[in-house]
């Protein structure tokens, strides 16, 4: 019996190409090939020197994936794969698992094979990429494993890793003070969906991906980020889409979130890096920025409201007006909107100021007191009571929504859902009032791209970002996870996360 390679449906023959193969069609989708499924594989049996001069052979670029034994190929994405690497002078690596199941229409019990197309990428053994920066290729992880990096967190040091794994996961991993986190990240799969009719294996069905990680070499540094396909075997990477037959310049981004901003520490790398001149912003053309906590309201944070010394210093650098605060990130936000649409998330920092002006006496704070009450009034005259209890006014939308007539302004009552990505949530107020995290999140049914924890992350297709303050807040003490990563929902409904390093740079 042959298969169809792109669905794993059966295949019925469909004449004969002009250099007379024969070509089959799918039953199913009606994908049309002349390699079906059953018709091309060998044995598991890898040539050893070739594996290690390949794994020894040294690129700028490279692309890795995995890839199922027992089990077919996707064609269209493995093509475009191909035609990646060959316009980019990238090196293609393909690390092998194993799955057990009897009941695969693909299994030939006599042997233990991969499609031999495969076998000159073959990396099934662990070295460095470069440096900091490890390729897992001797740890096969069970393809239906629910959290493929768990227990994975210390095994490379201080050093990046790539597992191969069909699911696609991505961890930020707290360092020294000092120190770059670190990122550890599975890499999807270029083998069509094989798993047993079991909960575990319809599982991992469901969250098998198409997917492959680049890594460019720059200098001592390197830049890594994933590719998803689509059903036709395309995908994007930055602003170029590749397809199995051509390459062409990709369709605006859809969405660009960027992390956490705290306009008042915010770097101004990164800011660079995402709006200057051949950054973040002009490359992918996003119709859309979303953006988290823009202010960090440090000026009047409840968090000093006993501390005395923090007070004294904030009040000698004139760094205790909320109203200074607030023209800085209006002034930031409507520069920034003849870029692109700004969208603003519903953050708990933007929240600091209501719990200032519910916990605050004017009288005690000079500084302050023409401010909070004129947004006082605002918020006395626009409270009221609603069916589901008392409706009190938000005094940093009122400001933002006052002063910047181009930014939208997103709570989780209305969201922002833009393709699969519900893109409303900040991520500190989590499932029936549990505390928010992109573990809980992920869960709710619809994909998010969430912000708050400063620490980038991919899990069960919800992504979270970094953030876009320095990395070393006041309140930031001890190892830390945080990174100057941000998301991007590409045309094709795609998502990848984009970190920026300390210099500034974020792609070769």
């Amino acid at each position: 019996m042959l298969y169809c390679p792109k669905c794993a449906s059966p295949v019925k023959k469909d004449g004969f190409t002009t250099s007379g193969k024969q070509r089959y069609e799918c039953v199913s989708c009606g994908f049309s090939t002349v390699s079906p499924a059953g018709l091309d594989h060998v044995d598991s049996v890898f040539d050893r020197k070739k594996v290690e001069a390949h794994v020894k052979g040294k690129a700028d670029k490279y692309v890795i994936t995995s890839a199922q034994n027992a089990t077919p190929i996707n064609e269209p994405f493995f093509a475009s794969l191909l035609r990646y690497c060959e316009e980019n002078s990238a090196k293609l690596f393909v690390i092998p698992y194993r799955y057990r199941n009897p009941t695969s229409m693909f299994v030939d019990k006599d042997h233990d094979w991969w499609d031999k197309r495969l076998l000159p990428y073959i990396a099934d053994t662990r070295f460095n990429l470069t440096k900091n920066l490890q390729l897992m290729g001797d740890i096969k992880i069970q393809p239906t494993a629910a959290r493929p990096l768990s227990g994975m967190d210390s095994m490379t040091g201080t050093e990046c890793a790539i597992f191969g794994h069909p699911k696609v996961q991505l961890k930020s991993i707290a360092t020294r003070a000092g120190e770059m986190a670190k990122i550890i990240a599975t890499t999807g799969s270029i083998t069509v969906p094989n798993y047993t009719n079991s909960k575990a294996g319809k599982k991992g069905q469901h969250h098998h991906s198409f997917s492959a990680m680049i890594v460019e070499k720059d200098g001592t540094s390197f830049h890594m980020r994933h590719i998803t396909s689509c059903r036709d075997g395309s995908f994007i990477d930055l602003d170029r889409e590749y397809t199995p037959t051509e390459t062409r310049k990709a369709a605006p981004a859809k969405a660009l979130v960027l992390g956490d901003l705290h306009h008042m520490f915010m770097d101004q790398m990164n800011d660079l890096a995402v709006f200057g001149f051949g950054g973040i912003v002009e490359t992918l053309r996003p119709e859309n920025v979303v953006l988290h906590d823009v202010i960090d309201s440090y000026s009047i944070s409840h968090h000093h409201k006993s501390n005395p010394f923090i007070n004294y210093v904030k009040h000698q650098s004139k760094s205790n007006s909320i109203r200074k605060e607030i023209e800085g990130v209006i002034d930031y936000l409507n520069a920034r909107a003849k870029k692109a649409k700004l969208h603003v998330v519903s953050s708990n920092h933007h929240n600091h100021i209501m719990q200032w002006l519910s916990s605050t006496d004017w009288r005690n704070d000079p500084e302050n007191a023409e401010f909070y009450l004129e947004t006082a009034l605002y918020m006395i005259r626009g409270s009221k009571m609603s069916a589901s209890g008392a409706s009190v006014p938000d005094p940093f939308k009122f400001w933002i929504e006052k002063r910047c007539p181009d930014v939208s302004i997103i709570d989780e009552s209305n969201g922002l859902q833009i393709g699969d990505f519900e893109l409303g949530f900040h991520g500190h107020n989590g499932p029936n009032g549990a505390k928010g995290s992109l573990s809980n999140l992920s869960k709710i049914g619809t994909k998010v791209i969430i912000g708050h924890s400063h620490t980038p992350g991919r899990e069960d297709g919800s992504l979270s970002v970094g953030t876009s303050s320095r990395l070393d807040l006041e309140y930031a003490k001890g190892p830390s996870a945080w990174l100057h990563t941000h998301a991007v929902v590409y045309a094709n409904g795609k998502p990848t996360l984009l970190t920026v390093l300390p210099s500034g740079k974020w792609k070769k």
